[in-house]
């Protein structure tokens, strides 16, 4: 598992919004995920991001369905997006 924080600093800026609407667009390519995306939270305030996103939150545990993940999308990388990945 990946943990992704985004700085203080950076906070503001709708990157976490940014980084999960990649996440949702990955889970759209994936045969049988059909945008699901379901990330673990850490309990430190953070969690309430999630619910401004839409997820629904069971402790640490937040899902994004489909419907939720296709809004994020929409609201974060309007013009689309895309993932390259880098291998070194």
């Amino acid at each position: 598992m990946a943990l992704v924080e985004v700085a203080e600093c950076n906070q503001g800026y709708g990157y976490g919004g940014k980084l999960i609407a990649l996440v949702a667009m990955d889970a759209f390519e994936q045969p049988g995920f059909e945008g699901y995306v379901q990330l673990k939270s850490k309990i430190n305030g953070i969690e309430k991001f999630y619910d401004h996103l839409g997820g629904e939150r069971n402790w640490q545990r937040v899902i994004f369905d489909t419907d939720v993940s296709k809004a994020i999308i929409n609201k974060y990388l309007p013009d689309g997006g895309t993932i390259q990945w880098i291998i070194n």
